[in-house]
């Protein structure tokens, strides 16, 4: 059946060859709306991914978003080198591909000014007139090419001749060049992306007309050669994390013979709570289950990578523009993701919830708990005192998350119901002059006179009520509680679980560092080791409801190669094997049972420095990133 109007790919080089000026997405799709008519499809997005997939094959390059100019016109002015080989220079051609992106190859070439065309000597190979041989052109010689600033597809030529060479003076040039490609290779652009980068990368230029540094070929050619070392480099710390998941597997085997522990992993921390955004509510992922850690996991996680079990979507990605317009995708998690917590994943999960860094000395003085909420992320402080009421949960979060870090300290320190309304409401009349929303949701609804004081759970009563109810549930063991016992709490007793843990976690390492203090160590050095005793307090509290009188081996091990890791700026080998000193020291002061279980991981503390190590290499191949990530920190992972 014949065709009875022109495609939008020739429509869009139409346009392309006979306008000079740059034009909007709207203007292009005008231009094709008028020569087709009404489409029944999304005319202006297959022409806006046409030109993004197909730009310079269509003759466009893009200089703004949704804005283009005929790549013609772009060049004009443009100066470039090519290598032409002894083939070449003795059989008087010039390839295509020399000349690409910047030279129409599909249109007639003229050369220099007296306008001659030059032939074509096949597919790819266009005649040069003998102008090798008038310029005494030999191998080794460089061409310099200049398009012409009013023809278009009209080139100058320059022998640029291997003794007067100075390609010295276009090396930043060449950089800048290489630069962009690495950028391209390391996001995974295809080669069309790469082109269009090139052509941008020009057209913006100030030294488009200059003396031209090497073919941008040449330096692409040089770029995917690094980046083929650099996979062969990514498979070698492949090799390396499977050797340190042997030296694991044999050592939790190993202490597990010797009666430290029985192998198994909780995987507490491997829980994440995920965010739905449609239904406002916050929900727990529990599927994580138990794990034995002196099995293999490789071909599982490898299954999981292989159908996207590791790929989190943390929200429509805006960049997206191609997407289908029907498509309202909502904002989620995957929630098959196991070793995230809220709103990380593997690739981007190193930013820590306390800061191991040392520039906080004059935190750690007076109260007892006056530094704690410091070491408290906000979703932690958070969990401590939101509502439970699901009327309040998003007006608690936002009130508790804008709180100072005085009133964190007070909202620590408090110990009563009043104490903690005081504080509330100190932080209420600072917030509500300029954040009159908090008022909202204590506004009093329907008759005054209705007997629920609460007014159904939309005033702060009902987050009195709740408070009240939940600390006279809640009874906290004072025995520890067997490490294959479910000990995560959940709804209200979990608040207050972690605030006790909290609580009886410092209140062991305050008898523990008045120890260190009668021993004369530096008050530098006290403040290290207790800062490292608080990050564990705080994740045995976040995620097993305990003290650090809690502590199992396996705990020990979850937190040193898998939690730690993912956490902590301070991600060094000195810092990890610093921590595991301060964790054996304390336990050992302690004389608690699990004193042996961190001398166990003190003695294989290079592993642990290993996996910090390792982590901080993958970081050099983002493509490989979350394999390597995720075989890392198996089997919390698997």
């Amino acid at each position: 059946m014949p065709r009875t109007k022109p495609s939008i790919a020739t429509l869009l080089k139409e346009l392309a060859r006979t306008t000079s000026e740059s034009l909007s997405l709207d203007a292009i799709v005008a231009h094709v709306q008028t020569h087709r008519g009404p489409s029944r499809t999304n005319l202006y997005r297959r022409v806006q991914t046409m030109l993004t997939e197909q730009s310079v094959q269509l003759g466009w390059v893009s200089i703004a978003p949704l804005a283009y100019v005929p790549l013609r016109h772009a060049m004009r002015g443009i100066s470039f080198r090519i290598i032409p080989d002894a083939a070449a220079i003795s059989n008087d051609y010039l390839r295509s591909e020399w000349l690409y992106p910047f030279v129409d190859v599909s249109a007639p070439i003229r050369l220099g000014s007296d306008k001659r065309i030059l032939p074509s000597y096949g597919p790819g190979l266009f005649g040069m007139l003998g102008w090798y041989a008038q310029h005494r052109v030999r191998p080794g010689d460089h061409i310099i090419v200049q398009l012409d600033h009013h023809r278009p597809n009209t080139i100058h030529l320059l022998c640029d001749h291997v003794d007067t060479q100075h390609l010295a003076d276009a090396h930043l040039v060449d950089g800048l060049i290489m630069q962009e490609l690495q950028h391209q290779y390391r996001n995974g652009a295809d080669e069309h992306a790469v082109v269009h980068a090139i052509v941008q990368l020009y057209v913006n230029a100030s030294w488009r007309n200059a003396y031209p540094g090497q073919p941008w070929q040449h330096l692409r050619d040089a770029v995917q050669r690094q980046h083929a070392r650099g996979e062969t480099l990514a498979h070698g710390i492949g090799r390396e994390i499977v050797q340190l998941q042997n030296e694991l597997r044999l050592r939790r085997t190993r202490d597990s013979e010797r009666g430290l522990w029985n192998g198994i992993a909780l995987r507490y921390s491997a829980v994440r709570i995920g965010f739905d955004s449609q239904e406002h509510e916050l929900h727990d992922q529990l599927s994580i289950t138990p794990i034995d850690t002196r099995e293999d996991y490789t071909e599982r996680i490898n299954h999981g990578l292989e159908h996207g079990l590791y790929d989190v979507r943390v929200g429509e990605d805006e960049s997206d523009t191609f997407a289908d317009d029907d498509a309202d995708e909502p904002f989620l998690f995957d929630d098959r993701s196991p070793a995230l917590d809220d709103e990380e994943d593997y690739t981007d999960a190193l930013r820590s919830s306390y800061d191991e860094d040392e520039h906080h000395e004059d935190d750690y003085a007076g109260n007892d708990y006056d530094d704690l909420s410091d070491a408290i992320d906000d979703d932690t402080f958070v969990l401590l005192f939101a509502n439970r009421h699901p009327a309040l949960v998003e007006w608690s979060t936002m009130l508790l998350k804008s709180m100072l870090p005085h009133e964190r300290r007070q909202m620590i320190r408090a110990e009563t119901d009043e104490d903690y309304n005081a504080i509330l409401s100190k932080a209420l009349q600072r917030l509500l002059p300029n954040e009159p929303q908090f008022m909202s949701t204590l506004r009093a609804i329907g008759d005054l006179a209705h007997p629920d004081q609460t007014y159904g759970g939309r005033t702060y009563a009902a987050f009195d009520s709740a408070e009240r109810t939940a600390s006279q549930s809640i009874r906290p063991s004072t025995e520890p509680t067997h490490e294959d016992d479910d000990v995560f709490a959940t709804g209200g007793e979990a608040i207050f679980a972690v605030e006790s843990a909290l609580r009886e976690s410092e209140q062991l390492i305050q008898r523990y560092v008045k120890t260190l203090q009668q021993s004369k160590l530096s008050d530098r050095t006290i403040r290290r080791k207790r800062q490292f005793l608080r990050g564990f307090a705080q994740f045995l509290a976040r995620y097993y409801t305990q003290s650090l009188d809690y502590a199992r081996y396996a705990t020990l091990d979850e937190y040193i190669y898998f939690y730690y890791p993912r956490h902590t700026a301070a991600v060094s080998p000195r810092n990890i094997r610093d921590m595991i000193t301060a964790l054996r020291d304390f336990y050992r002061y302690s004389e608690l049972p699990v004193a042996n279980a961190a001398q166990a991981m003190y003695d294989c503390r290079h592993q642990a420095e290993a996996v910090m190590r390792l982590l901080l290499r993958t970081h050099q191949y983002p493509h490989e990133m979350t394999k390597m990530v995720v075989h890392l920190f198996a089997p919390y992972t698997a």
